[in-house]
């Protein structure tokens, strides 16, 4: 829909490096320990309680940029 989120691939909750996002839940999960998180980061269950952290993303023509 023209929205972007941008998001760290490290789950907080044991530095795994494997979040991936859901779209049929749109929302962001790890599947070793099953945290998920919203598109903003926040944490949606107690494996995610720390949330993720987010980057501003922004759509300039055909380029996003994401800021760190």
């Amino acid at each position: 829909n023209g929205t972007f989120a941008a998001v760290t691939l490290v789950c907080s909750h044991q530095g795994n490096p494997y979040v991936q996002f859901n779209a049929t839940s749109n929302s962001f999960y790890c599947p070793v320990h099953g945290a998920r998180y919203s598109t903003s980061g926040q944490g949606l269950n107690d494996n995610g309680r720390n949330g993720l952290r987010t980057y501003h993303a922004d759509l300039s023509g055909t380029n996003l940029h994401v800021y760190s």
